[in-house]
C-alpha cells in the first residue's frame, strides 16, 4: 500500500528526523564512551598528580621526622652533656674550697712555725748573748788564773 502523497512528505521528514535523532543518539552515545574514558584518563593523571604530591609530602614529613629526631637526640645528649658538665663544676668547685681551705690551715700553721721560730731565735739569740757574756767571763776568769798560775810558779 502505497503513502498517501500528503503524508508521503510527512513520512520522509519523520524518517530524516529519525536518522538524524538515531545519528545524534550515536554521536552522544560515543561522545559518552569517549567522556568516559577521558574521565577516567583525568581522574587518573589528577590521581597520579595527587599521589606525587602525597609521597612528595609524606618524604617531606619523614625528612622533617627524622629532623627533629636528630635535634632531640642533640638536645638530650647536649642536656646530658651539660649536667655532666655541671656536676664535673660543682666538684671542681668543692675540690677548689677545700683546697683553699688547705691553704689556709697551711698558712697559718706556717705563721704559727715562723712564729715559733722567730720566738725560738730571741731565746737562742740571748741564750748566744749570755754565753758569750758568760765565755767572754770565763775567758777573763781563765786569764785571771793562768797569771796567777804563772805568778805561783814562778
Amino acid at each position: 500500500m502505497m503513502a498517501q502523497p500528503q503524508f508521503s512528505e510527512d513520512i520522509r521528514q519523520f524518517e530524516e528526523y529519525q536518522r538524524f535523532l538515531g545519528a545524534k543518539y550515536t554521536d552522544m552515545l560515543n561522545a559518552l564512551a569517549t567522556a568516559d574514558e577521558r574521565a577516567r584518563v583525568e581522574v587518573r593523571e589528577l590521581l597520579a598528580s595527587k599521589d606525587a604530591t602525597i609521597q612528595d609530602l609524606q618524604s617531606q614529613l619523614e625528612k622533617a621526622k627524622s629532623s627533629r629526631e636528630t635535634y632531640e637526640k642533640f638536645y638530650h645528649d647536649s642536656q646530658t652533656e651539660c649536667d655532666a658538665v655541671k656536676k664535673e663544676l660543682d666538684n671542681e668547685r668543692l675540690v677548689s674550697q677545700g683546697l683553699r681551705s688547705e691553704i689556709r690551715e697551711k698558712e697559718e700553721r706556717n705563721q704559727s712555725i715562723i712564729s715559733d721560730k722567730d720566738r725560738l731565735n730571741d731565746i737562742l739569740s740571748k741564750a748566744v748573748d749570755e754565753k758569750r757574756g758568760n765565755w767572754k767571763s770565763w775567758q777573763s776568769i781563765r786569764r785571771s788564773w793562768r797569771k796567777k798560775m804563772r805568778k805561783l810558779l814562778l
